[in-house]
């Protein structure tokens, strides 16, 4: 593929097209290219469109499964458009990971959070824990650190019954 000039911005129309001919399309220019990429893994799509950047308007659709939040927030930054997780059944990360993965959700960078499994792996406060179960009404699986009882319950308002917490 050579793009005169290597400046001009590149418009895919006729449908989606692979994020691995997308990527080598954003190779090519150092324009904005402007493509629908096929569904894939969150994590396939990262590796992938490894010369993508945020300037670039890429509609992403991260394909159904569990995703790591770094791999969200990773494609967050290789799109103008929000990229859309709708399709996420479950979300694992640490703590911090995770927050940032719904903070773009919140703030319209990435779309479709909200009824995801969540699995965080470090261990974490109450406050931080209730924070993201206010974010999604799948199961959170984390380990609290310890306080005690009255902090966390008063803590840890948004949790059910389905919740695996570690206290």
């Amino acid at each position: 593929l050579n793009i005169t000039g290597n400046t001009e911005a590149v418009i895919i129309t006729g449908g989606s097209i692979s994020s691995t001919d997308t990527n080598a399309i954003v190779n090519a220019t150092s324009g904005i290219v402007t493509a629908t990429v096929s569904a894939d893994t969150a994590a396939n799509l990262n590796t992938n469109l490894v010369n993508a950047t945020a300037t670039d308007v890429l509609t992403l659709t991260v394909s159904a499964g569990s995703v790591a939040a770094t791999d969200l927030t990773a494609l967050d930054n290789k799109t103008s458009v929000a990229v859309n997780a709708a399709a996420v059944t479950a979300l694992i990360g640490t703590a911090a990971e995770i927050q940032a993965a719904y903070t773009a959700n919140t703030a319209g960078t990435i779309s479709g959070l909200g009824n995801e499994a969540v699995t965080i792996s470090d261990e974490t406060s109450a406050v931080n824990i209730n924070g993201i179960l206010s974010k999604t009404s799948g199961v959170v699986t984390a380990t609290v650190t310890s306080d005690t009882a009255a902090s966390l319950n008063s803590a840890l308002t948004n949790t059910t019954g389905n919740d695996a917490l570690t206290l």
